[in-house]
């Protein structure tokens, strides 16, 4: 996956005695060669070790190519696909939150990766106990990568807040995360009088 480290590790076997110098090589398929690295092959070492992390989605052929006084003698290669999932994640939102009834919970989700695989965002509320309900559904465009709802609990209890994406109805991807909603607490004022008639 884009993101992801990839080993290009080599060892080395057979009569390597002429080879003194690897070069690790990546090359998008229809694009042009990229060296990563070059190295110097030492006496009685036969492992090299190379990694590459790859930006973009595609197909790509990793190469490593031998030399011996400048002059090519060898190459490996491997074929690699790269793929960009997509993600979901929620900007503020985070398992374990505490909230109040009346207050704004802010269900805003960043999608990264290929948004391609998916053309629409259900934000969904589930009660501890009750059905999913939908809070509100949006279309992906891919050029935005957030996305916004906010929802406002009117009863206590424990939620599941989850946000699902779909491909022509069919489910693709999903986050949630779990929270709290409690009573909303007295006003200062309120605490205030209270305090002052107890001690009354």
């Amino acid at each position: 996956n884009v993101g992801n480290k990839i080993k290009m590790h080599l060892k080395l076997s057979g009569d390597y005695t002429s080879i003194d110098k690897l070069k690790f090589i990546v090359q998008k398929v229809g694009g042009s060669e990229s060296v990563l690295k070059t190295v110097t092959v030492s006496d009685g070492k036969t492992s090299y070790k190379n990694r590459w992390t790859p930006r973009e989605s595609g197909n790509y052929i990793l190469k490593v190519s031998a030399f011996s006084n400048n002059t090519y003698v060898q190459q490996i290669t491997a074929n690699v696909n790269i793929e960009n999932p997509l993600k979901l994640k929620y900007k503020l939102l985070r398992n374990g939150q505490s909230y109040a009834v009346g207050e704004d919970v802010k269900m805003h989700i960043r999608v990264t990766g290929d948004a391609s695989k998916a053309d629409e965002l259900r934000f969904i509320v589930q009660k501890s106990g009750e059905r999913n309900r939908v809070d509100k559904t949006e279309a992906i465009v891919p050029s935005q990568s957030m996305y916004y709802n906010k929802w406002v609990p009117s009863s206590t209890g424990e939620y599941r807040l989850k946000v699902k994406a779909y491909k022509n109805g069919n489910y693709v991807k999903m986050t949630s995360a779990k929270i709290k909603v409690t009573s909303p607490d007295f006003p200062t004022s309120s605490n205030a009088l209270l305090a002052s008639l107890t001690a009354a």
